[in-house]
C-alpha cells in the first residue's frame, strides 16, 4: 500500500493481523509541509516588505532565510519517493537499502533533542533515522513496526514448525 495506509487500528501493536498489508510506505506529511511552505513564503514577503523600509539587515535575513526553506518545502512535497518502507520482508530507509528482519536487532523509536528517531542495528552498522515530519508519528510507526515483526517472527515460526501443536 502506498501513501502510508495500512490495516492497523489503535490498539492493534500486539496483534498480527491477517490484513496487514505487505509493506506500509511513509513519506513526508504533506499537511505539515504546505503550513512550512506557507509561513516560509510569508516571512518572504514579509523580508521583501522590510526592505522597502528601513530593516535592511533584518529584511534580508527574513527574505533569503524565507527562500531557502520554502524551496526546501517544495523539493520535500515534489519528492514522491517514501523516506521508509516498514514490510514484512524487513526496512528500508530513505538511506539503506532493505534490511530483512533476520538481520534487524533492537529496532526502536526514541526521542533526542526534541526530534524522534527509529534507530536498529544491522550488520553493516547502526541506523538513526529521523521520523520527524513523516505521514505517522512515533506512536503509530511504533505500532506498525511492532506488528511486522510480530508478522515475521510467525511466519518464521510456521516455516520451522515451531508453531505446529503437538499432540502428547
Amino acid at each position: 500500500m502506498s501513501g502510508g495506509q495500512d490495516a492497523l487500528g489503535p490498539g492493534s501493536a500486539g496483534r498480527v493481523s491477517e490484513a496487514l498489508p505487505e509493506s506500509t510506505r511513509l513519506g513526508y506529511s504533506r499537511g505539515q509541509h504546505l503550513l512550512m511552505l506557507a509561513f516560509f513564503v510569508g516571512c518572504a514577503v514579509f523580508g521583501l516588505s522590510m526592505l522597502r523600509g528601513e530593516g535592511i539587515v533584518p529584511g534580508t535575513f527574513l527574505l533569503l532565510t524565507g527562500l531557502g526553506m520554502g524551496l526546501m518545502m517544495v523539493k520535500r512535497l515534489s519528492n514522491s519517493a517514501p523516506r521508509l518502507v516498514i514490510s514484512r520482508d524487513g526496512l528500508r530507509t530513505a538511506n539503506t537499502d532493505l534490511i530483512r528482519w533476520a538481520k534487524v536487532r533492537d529496532e526502536h523509536i526514541t526521542t533526542f533533542k526534541g526530534r524522534a528517531y527509529l534507530e536498529f542495528d544491522h550488520p553493516r552498522g547502526h541506523e538513526r533515522f529521523n521520523i520527524d515530519h513523516l505521514e505517522r508519528d512515533e506512536d503509530a510507526i511504533g505500532a506498525l513496526l511492532d506488528a511486522y515483526r510480530a508478522a515475521f517472527e510467525q511466519s518464521r515460526g510456521r516455516r520451522r514448525g515451531d508453531g505446529d501443536a503437538q499432540v502428547e
